[in-house]
């Protein structure tokens, strides 16, 4: 069964709960639905929560998410530097295992080579999609 929460009051979420940033970022174990990440140590995991718990998480500073197929599925399959501001909705898909949607507090879409295709894009703005 899902994670759930009693003390939730104010809006859906309440307020972020900070949660220092480390190589296992347990977030199973956090106290609150809602997660202002801190710190800039590297990411490469969330701990265990049951399926279907989902947290909403926003960075403080820049760090990075590690990308891995099975624990830590992350956006284009890529690891993510994060900046602060950025946001994402972790979702456990149960035995450790995490899916994020992500989105970066600039709007801009984070795939590997969009900035680049933008840069080389013709005359009249347009950016082929196999260009990444």
């Amino acid at each position: 069964m899902p994670k759930t929460y009693s003390s939730i009051s104010g809006a859906p979420y309440g307020t972020a709960v900070n949660l220092a940033s480390a190589t296992t970022t347990d977030l199973g174990a956090a106290a609150a639905p809602y997660l202002n990440i801190t710190g800039t140590t590297t990411i490469t995991g969330f701990g265990t929560a049951a399926a279907g718990t989902l947290v909403l998480l926003r960075f403080a500073a820049a760090l990075t998410l590690t990308h891995n197929a099975t624990s830590l599925i992350l956006p284009g399959g890529a690891n993510i530097t994060t900046q602060a501001g950025d946001t994402a909705w972790a979702i456990s898909e149960g035995s450790g295992n995490w899916r994020l949607i992500f989105q970066k507090i600039s709007g801009m879409p984070n795939v590997s080579g969009f900035t680049q295709a933008l840069n080389t894009s013709s005359p009249n703005n347009t950016v082929n999609a196999s260009s990444f």
